[in-house]
């Protein structure tokens, strides 16, 4: 995702729908921009492993229980405010080296394509991947 620019700064993924390219209808929440929605999802679950590779999870049970509807507590469990976490999370992915480049490509390609239909395509490959095995 970072390949491909469509970042989304992490203080900009509220608890509001809108924050992660989803509305409504009726009750029920629905997609309105899959572009946004995949960086969304992409980056949270990244940060999200980076949080407990970093520092553990027992503080990150403790953000989480600290959070608790106010606002997050960054600097009080993690010791720092949360553009300095995120900073040093896109340094930590910058900087690896990843065995699957050539399928980090592929995605890319994929999502340059057609951001609305790249991660069906992609399950769709993996499918077919398996099985050539």
């Amino acid at each position: 995702m970072r390949q491909n620019k469509p970042y989304i700064p992490l203080e900009e993924l509220g608890p509001e729908h809108k924050d992660w390219g989803m509305s409504t209808r009726g009750e029920l929440p629905i997609v309105v921009d899959k572009a946004r929605q995949h960086a969304a999802y992409a980056e949270s679950g990244s940060f999200g492993a980076f949080l407990l590779d970093t520092y553990g999870i027992e503080k990150v049970k403790g953000f989480n229980k600290e959070s608790g509807g106010k606002k997050r507590p960054w600097e009080a469990v993690f010791g720092a405010p949360l553009k300095e976490i995120e900073r040093k999370w896109i340094q930590a992915v910058d900087s690896s080296q990843s065995p699957e480049g050539k399928n980090i490509a592929t995605l890319l390609k994929l999502i340059q394509k057609d951001p609305y239909t790249a991660c069906s395509n992609a399950q769709s490959l993996a499918i077919d991947k398996g099985k050539k095995k």
